[in-house]
């Protein structure tokens, strides 16, 4: 068989989409979240308010809910005035003071035999004692600051935070119900996503950490396929079912495929390339009998790998693949491509869907999510830098009548006070100006959010392609702009 002929063999098996590891059979397995949280609280009480409902993607860290705490308000403002008494301290000091010059006229008095011996050991006790007396001043005060951290720690526990990022899948409890041990609500991490393998034992040792698979959600479309790769295998087999487990890690940015259903994978050989997979992956089906660009050229020395006498069956897809082969140099076995084109950012995928219904089969393209943006959701009124020793700045705020202080212990502020949050910059930079006038420094800062844009991407296209693109009706917020097709390959992997 002719290098030509094997070519075309293995590019028809391209065409027709059924290139897939042979070695390894269609398994069963269920698509699961990579991570999932009970969230409950530390302490018992009322909950106040709940800041969540089902389906509210949180991030970690961010408010969930919170408990009544009136009584550890309280406790927090009793501790800090207390951590602010300082008058032990100055009297011993002066205590000190005296006594040490009383030491010092009697130590005078006994070196001229004025005063008796006894005399001099007491103003020496007396001295020695003082100086305890202060140093119990200060320990005295130390405390009292860590009662205030105590205070406080016991105020945070009052705030139900979420530990993970994900989205609320179930939600337990309302605003007024006591809580003690039951958790509040339920998150779950959706990106990525686990794909919980079944194996059959015959398989034991062939699969391995890094090996890629097709995943076919059962939700997906009869032709829709994904890329996953092994995360985890386990060290032994169960002996009733003849299987062993591996789980599997399936990237999900857009949260398109849903956790909760059953799915079928293939594995792919060991020698399979993730670059090729994804090729594979990003193909565009074409009209049958035309050849695609988008097929991947095959190295010559996996070709190669068949046997001369291999018998093989030659399709019309085939002999139209072999005829065009024979017609250009075999250094030269792709078609002259033209340029590529992405468009975007689209905050919604369904612009993107609208965008490929229109170009049908005529161009092809490929959706690219991009979940580098950020979205501001409103604005924060922070103070000056605060520690924990610092207490006096908590103090002279509410001297100067500004009430709902919240020190932020965690996060992008933390070690602030949160003077009021705002949707708006006007309501947020009027409170910095009314906190000015006290005489209060503050500073107003935005709040932001990662969100999922989506690109287009438009691969190596004609004359004719590139006019039926740039006549595109796109939306204000997105550009049209040319790539290079090199760099395009790489977004898409």
């Amino acid at each position: 068989m002719s290098k030509y002929s094997r070519n075309a063999v293995l590019l028809s098996v391209l065409l027709c989409g059924q290139v897939q590891a042979e070695d390894f059979p269609l398994m069963d397995c269920v698509i699961t979240p990579s991570a999932t949280a009970e969230v409950s609280t530390p302490v018992t009480g009322v909950i106040e308010t709940m800041n969540v409902v089902r389906s509210d993607y949180v991030t970690s860290g961010q408010i969930i809910a919170q408990l009544d705490a009136h009584v550890e308000r309280a406790t927090v403002e009793l501790a800090e005035y207390r951590s602010t008494i300082t008058s032990p301290i100055h009297q011993a000091r002066i205590k000190q003071k005296f006594e040490q010059k009383d030491r010092k006229r009697a130590a005078d008095l006994y070196l001229s035999k004025a005063a008796s011996e006894h005399d001099d050991e007491v103003k020496q006790r007396d001295a020695e004692l003082s100086r305890w007396k202060l140093q119990d001043a200060y320990d005295q005060l130390r405390q009292r600051e860590l009662e205030l951290t105590r205070a406080v720690k016991n105020l945070e526990q009052k705030t139900i935070r979420s530990p993970i990022d994900g989205y609320v899948v179930q939600r337990y409890k309302n605003p007024g119900e006591y809580v003690e041990d039951q958790p509040l609500v339920r998150v779950a991490t959706l990106d990525p996503l686990h794909i919980e393998a079944i194996v059959p034992m015959s398989f034991f040792g062939q699969i391995e950490g890094g090996l890629a698979a097709y995943i076919y959600p059962e939700t997906a479309a009869e032709d829709e396929q994904f890329i996953a790769h092994v995360d985890i295998v386990d060290a032994m087999g169960d002996a009733a079912s003849g299987t062993f487990g591996a789980r599997l890690k399936l990237a999900n940015p857009d949260s398109r495929i849903p956790a909760g259903q059953k799915c079928n994978i293939r594995f792919l050989d060991r020698n399979s390339k993730h670059s090729k997979v994804d090729e594979y992956r990003n193909r565009v089906k074409k009209p049958s009998g035309s050849i695609s660009p988008e097929v991947p050229v095959v190295a010559t020395d996996t070709i190669n790998g068949l046997p001369d006498d291999t018998p093989v069956i030659m399709s019309e897809t085939s002999k139209v693949v072999e005829e065009s082969m024979h017609q250009v140099p075999a250094t030269s076995q792709r078609a002259p491509l033209a340029s590529c084109y992405t468009a975007g950012p689209f905050p919604d995928r369904k612009q993107v869907n609208t965008l490929v219904d229109r170009l049908g089969d005529t161009v092809t393209s490929s959706v690219r999510p991009d979940n580098r943006s950020e979205t501001v959701i409103g604005y924060i009124v922070l103070s000056q830098k605060y520690t924990e020793v610092d207490y006096n700045l908590t103090r002279h705020f509410k001297e100067s009548g500004v009430k709902n202080l919240v020190y932020l212990g965690k996060g992008p502020y933390a070690g602030r006070l949160s003077l009021g949050v705002y949707k708006g910059e006007k309501d947020a930079r009027r409170r910095s100006q009314q906190l000015a006038a006290r005489g209060l420094k503050s500073i107003v800062e935005p709040r932001t959010r990662s969100v999922t844009s989506y690109w287009l991407d438009m691969n190596y296209l004609d004359t004719a392609q590139v006019s039926l693109v740039t006549s595109l009706d796109l939306p204000e917020s997105t550009s049209l702009t040319t790539i290079e097709c090199g760099l395009l390959s790489q977004n898409n992997r």
